[in-house]
């Protein structure tokens, strides 16, 4: 092992957020990064569809790059994003990937023990709570 820390041990968490400090603040300024222990998510906004993927590529890219210089891999098998609309409004694909490397259309999404939908409704967490 070159670089890391085991996994399971107390201080791991605490590293890790030593470590990935400042990554907030290399896409601060176009988008909103909320991070929870290893979970990142980021909230991207405009009206434009043009605009918004315009900003979406830019911060994937940085964020790459940001992975690639503290030697750290994205995953883009866990790697997804989710455009929220309006019920009434149907949902546009937007083709967004990184080099080679898709990153797919989620509509729904598992965020700090909810599952959101990309309509915002309760329906799929109701759902799934009562199956359990």
């Amino acid at each position: 092992m070159k670089q890391g820390f085991p996994q399971g041990s107390i201080l791991g968490p605490l590293l890790f957020l030593f470590y990935i400090n400042d990554l907030p603040g290399v896409i601060n300024n176009i988008s909103k990064p909320i991070i929870f222990a290893d979970d990142i998510n980021i909230i991207i906004t405009h009206s434009n569809l043009t605009y918004f993927k315009e900003e979406v590529n830019i911060v994937v890219e940085k964020i790459s790059s940001w992975f690639q210089n503290n030697l750290l891999l994205l995953n883009f098998n866990k790697t997804y994003y989710m455009h929220f609309t309006t019920k009434s409004k149907p949902a546009v694909d937007i083709h967004i990937s990184h080099k080679v490397n898709p990153i797919i259309n989620t509509y729904s999404t598992n965020f700090l023990g909810l599952t959101l939908d990309s309509t915002l409704s309760w329906k799929t967490h109701i759902d799934q709570q009562s199956s359990n």
